[in-house]
C-alpha cells in the first residue's frame, strides 16, 4: 500500500503568541502538505499580522495559498485548539492530520517520515520520538515526558518512548467523537490513551528536535497547575482503564494468541500434509528439473494460500510497471519477517531462493527446499554460479535478499554485493520487490501475529550491470539501496 495520497492529508498548527517562529513554521509545513489549518487560540501578540502576511488577509487568499484559519476569541488551551481543528479537518473529508507545534521545535521536513509508516499501518497513530540526550533540554521536560510515559504504560499496558511530542499524525477516521479530550496540554496524552483503548496502533518514529537557548524559549506550560491537571486526568484514566481499557486490551491479546496458534497449526499441517508427501512422491517418480519444478509448484501453492489466509491480515500484490515475472531475473527484496518468503514464493513456482544455512539444514523443511532446487548461501556466489546458471536456463528467477538478514528496526539495512554481482555475471535484469506490513504482522524474534495489511510492490525491471564495468555493481547497489530507503520515507514510487 502506498503512502497516503496528498488530498487525504492536512496539517494542523495550533498557536498562542508564537509570532517570532510561526511564519517560518507555516511556510515550512505548507511545503510538505497541501492544506494547513492554523488555529489562532486567542493570541494577543503580533500573531494575527504574521498569519495575514504568510497565509493571506482574507479567506479567498488563504484558500488559494493552502491555508485555513480557525480562531478562538479567547485562549482556551492547546487541547481545545486541537479538538477544534481535528473536527474541522474530519468534516472536510481528510483522513489524516499532521500536528506540529508553532514554536519551531519540530522539523517540518520530517513529515514524510511520519507519513511513511501509514503505508503498512493505515489506521495507526504515528508520533514523533525525540531524543532527550540533548544538552539544551531542561530537566523539567525530561521529567514531564518520563512521568507521562509511565502513566501511559499503566493505562494501556504498552510502552512508548515519547508521549508528549506534539508532532504526530492522527488517523481522523479512528479518533471517535473526541469527547473527554481536555483543553490543555494533557489532551495529547488523553488522545493517545483513548486511541490505544480503541485498538489503534501507536507507531513511534524518531525525529530531531531543536531546543533553543533558555532566553529564546517561548513556553506556556505552567508546572504547578498543569502537573496538577495531568495528575487528575491520570487518576480518572486509571479508573477507566480498570473497567474498560485493560479488559479490552487483554481481550485483543488473547485474540492475537488464538490467531497465532491457529496460523502455526495450519503451517505445520501444510508442511506435513502437503509439502512432504509431494516432495517424497516427486523424489520417487520424477527426475531433474521436472522434480524440482513439481516441488516448487507445491511450495508456491501453499505459500499463496498462507499469504492470503494469515488470520487478521490481508495480502495484496501491486505491479504498477507491468513487470513480466515469467521471465528469468534476479529478484531482490527488503527483508522484514519470515513471512517475506511466503509472500514472494506465492508469486510464481519459477522462483529459486538462495537460502540461509539454518533453513538448508532444517530437519523440518530443509529436505523440501533442497529438492526444490534452492541453493545454500554458504557455498558462496562464485561456487554457486554454475548451478545458478542451470536454474536460469530452466526458466527460473533467482531470489536474493541483499541485506542478508531480517531488519529488526524495520528500516532497510546495508546491501551486500551478491545479488548485483549475480545479475552482472548472468546478465539478468534486476526486479526490486518492496514488502510492507510483514514486519508488523510478525516481527523478528516474535511469535504472536498482529493484525495489519501486507503488500508486495513489484518494481520496474532494471538493466543488469555491464559485464565490462567493475564499478557498475557498486553503483547499482548504492542506487537501489537509496530507492528502498526513500520508499520507506514516502519519497519514491514503486
Amino acid at each position: 500500500m502506498p503512502v497516503p495520497a496528498p488530498h487525504t492529508v492536512c496539517a494542523i498548527v495550533p498557536t498562542y503568541n508564537n509570532a517570532g517562529t510561526l511564519g517560518a513554521v507555516l511556510s515550512a509545513v505548507r511545503r510538505q502538505v497541501a492544506v494547513v489549518y492554523v488555529v489562532d487560540d486567542g493570541c494577543t501578540d503580533a500573531t494575527p499580522q504574521v498569519i495575514a502576511d504568510v497565509c493571506g488577509a482574507d479567506a479567498a487568499t488563504r484558500e488559494a495559498r493552502g491555508f485555513r484559519l480557525l480562531r478562538h476569541a479567547a485562549n482556551r488551551g492547546k487541547g481545545a485548539a486541537l479538538r477544534t481543528a481535528l473536527r474541522e479537518a474530519r468534516a472536510a473529508g481528510f483522513r489524516y492530520a499532521v500536528t506540529i507545534d508553532a514554536d519551531g521545535q519540530h522539523p517540518a521536513d520530517a513529515i514524510p517520515r511520519l507519513l511513511a509508516p501509514l503505508a503498512a499501518h493505515p489506521d495507526a497513530l504515528v508520533t514523533g520520538a525525540r531524543s532527550f540526550t540533548h544538552d539544551r533540554i531542561n530537566g523539567q521536560s525530561t521529567f514531564a515526558n518520563r512521568f507521562s510515559n509511565f502513566w501511559y504504560a499503566v493505562e494501556t499496558l504498552t510502552l512508548q518512548p515519547d508521549t508528549q511530542c506534539g508532532m504526530r499524525v492522527y488517523p481522523l477516521h479512528r479518533l471517535g467523537t473526541l469527547l473527554g479530550v481536555t483543553d490543555r496540554y494533557e489532551a495529547e496524552l488523553a488522545l493517545m490513551v483513548f486511541a490505544a483503548w480503541r485498538g489503534v496502533e501507536v507507531v513511534a518514529v524518531p525525529i530531531d528536535a531543536y531546543y533553543p537557548p533558555p532566553e529564546e524559549r517561548v513556553s506556556w506550560f505552567r508546572p504547578a497547575r498543569d502537573f496538577a491537571r495531568i495528575s487528575v486526568l491520570n487518576t480518572v484514566l486509571c479508573l477507566l482503564a480498570a473497567v474498560y481499557g485493560w479488559p479490552r486490551t487483554l481481550f485483543r491479546r488473547l485474540l492475537r494468541l488464538g490467531r497465532s496458534l491457529w496460523a502455526g497449526l495450519a503451517f505445520v499441517l501444510g508442511i506435513f500434509l502437503v509439502l512432504w508427501p509431494v516432495t517424497l512422491l516427486a523424489r520417487l517418480c520424477l527426475k531433474g528439473e521436472r522434480r524440482r519444478y513439481t516441488v516448487r509448484r507445491a511450495l508456491s501453492a501453499v505459500s499463496r494460500f498462507a499469504a492470503h489466509h494469515v488470520p487478521g491480515t490481508s495480502f495484496r500484490v501491486t505491479n504498477a510497471w507491468g513487470t513480466d515475472l515469467s521471465r528469468p531475473a534476479v529478484l531482490v527484496s527488503n527483508h522484514l519477517s519470515v513471512l517475506d518468503l511466503v509472500c514472494i514464493l506465492s508469486l510464481s513456482p519459477h522462483i529459486v531462493v538462495v537460502a540461509k544455512d539454518w533453513a538448508w539444514r532444517s530437519p523440518f523443511f530443509g529436505y523440501i527446499i533442497r529438492q526444490a532446487g534452492f541453493l545454500p548461501v554458504a557455498d558462496g556466489i562464485e561456487q554457486s554460479m554454475p548451478r545458478l546458471r542451470q536454474r536460469v536456463e530452466a526458466g527460473c528467477s533467482i531470489l536474493i535478499f541483499p541485506e542478508g538478514t531480517r531488519s529488526v528496526s524495520g528500516r532497510t539495512g546495508r546491501f551486500h554485493l551478491g545479488a548485483f554481482y549475480t545479475a552482472q555475471q548472468l546478465q539478468l535484469p534486476i526486479v526490486p520487490l518492496h514488502l510492507a506490513g510483514t514486519g508488523h504482522v510478525l516481527p523478528p524474534h516474535r511469535l504472536l501475529l498482529r493484525p495489519a495489511p501486507m503488500t508486495l510492490a513489484v518494481g520496474r525491471a532494471l538493466t543488469p550491470p555491464a559485464p565490462d564495468d567493475p564499478r557498475a555493481v557498486r553503483r547499482l547497489r548504492h542506487w537501489l539501496h537509496r530507492w528502498y530507503v526513500a520508499k520507506e520515507d514516502g519519497e519514491a514510487q514503486p
